[in-house]
């Protein structure tokens, strides 16, 4: 299944109608900064899965004085077309959302579950090598989320009590008094959530540690911070004093290492530490990788690819192995300097936004 057609209308930058014609593998928007290049990606990320990539609130899709979005997108698998609506409006401080196909309408989950997803790659995210957990937490939670229902409840549940823990330990510490059952109805759901999150995030890095063909090989470890009743017990009086809970799944990190082929063994580096600028960036171009061969796996539909001005970042070999990577997967580019973008095959499409 590809995407054929976009029609878009209150978002971002397109206040008026426009509609857009993709190529089955690539297509190229061109423009100069803030023609709005982004924001096609952003539209078509949004037409997958319901939500930006940019920001989590419709408010800061629409428009500028708009109260209605509207995106339509036409996909093809070469016998039937399938047409795609997500609308958004605006009655003072509520948004109504809604998600149809063929007219009918689902819920985001539904609706997500029928259309092929989509893996972004943009230049912030050498962040996931070079800068903190934190982040590489949200690309897991993403990644899961965005293809797991019971994950995002999950994780929206765990959080929504890890809140409440949190600001109960702050209480008790305003008050001078401490007590361990206050805090017993959080520790149950924390610990009931953290056994799908981490499990989950655990089978994830484990199948981005299999090694795809063509890509060269790095390693993820999981740094996996449990949170058991236990353990919240044994760790009561250092939550106390720090009016904060420091176990968890929202302590989570994961390294990512160079794997180097000696003569006798190999060994792992951290790619933050030793890799070069270009290593680092291929490593996020490994993750990408997996990134897409996963949502294959989930959905039986490949995924689009959608590369926002990473051409301007990478070396002629890099480059190389991106659109290496991309050949099987239907491609969306954006640039704004066309001679940074390596030939694309004869037929593609071209959107010039200039």
């Amino acid at each position: 299944m590809f995407l054929h057609t976009l029609e878009l209308k209150g978002f971002r930058s397109f206040s008026n109608p426009r509609s857009f014609v993709f190529d089955t593998r690539y297509s190229l928007i061109a423009g100069h900064n803030a023609a709005g290049k982004t924001n096609i990606l952003e539209a078509v990320y949004t037409a997958l899965y319901g939500i930006g990539f940019r920001t989590r609130s419709f408010e800061e899709l629409l428009s500028f004085g708009a109260h209605e979005l509207s995106l339509h997108a036409t996909f093809s698998d070469g016998t039937k077309d399938t047409i795609a609506v997500v609308h958004v409006i605006q009655r003072g401080e509520i948004m109504q959302k809604s998600y149809s196909i063929q007219g009918n309408r689902h819920t985001i989950g539904t609706y997500r579950n029928r259309l092929p997803g989509a893996v972004l790659f943009e230049p912030e995210d050498l962040r996931l090598v070079t800068e903190t957990p934190d982040l590489r937490r949200s690309y897991l939670d993403t990644v899961l989320s965005l293809h797991s229902q019971e994950y995002l409840y999950a994780l929206n549940t765990y959080n929504k009590a890890l809140y409440r823990r949190n600001k109960t330990l702050e209480q008790m510490a305003r008050e001078g008094k401490y007590s361990r059952d206050l805090l017993d109805p959080w520790n149950d759901i924390l610990e009931q959530q953290a056994k799908i999150i981490q499990p989950a995030r655990a089978r994830l890095i484990d199948r981005y540690n299999e090694q795809i063909k063509g890509v060269p090989t790095y390693r993820l470890t999981y740094q996996q911070n449990s949170f058991t009743k236990a353990r919240a017990s044994e760790r009561f009086e250092l939550d106390c004093r720090v009016r904060k809970t420091t176990s968890g799944p929202q302590r989570d990190d994961f390294t990512i290492d160079m794997v180097v082929t000696g003569k006798i063994d190999e060994e792992c580096k951290s790619v933050a530490v030793y890799g070069a600028r270009s290593q680092q960036r291929l490593a996020v171009l490994w993750l990408k990788a997996h990134e897409l061969s996963f949502i294959t796996d989930q959905t039986g539909i490949k995924p689009l690819f959608l590369l926002d001005d990473v051409f301007s970042e990478l070396d002629t070999d890099n480059s190389k192995r991106v659109v290496d990577l991309s050949s099987e997967y239907q491609t969306i580019i954006t640039t704004a300097h066309r001679e940074s973008v390596p030939k694309l095959p004869k037929g593609s499409v071209v959107i010039d936004m200039d």
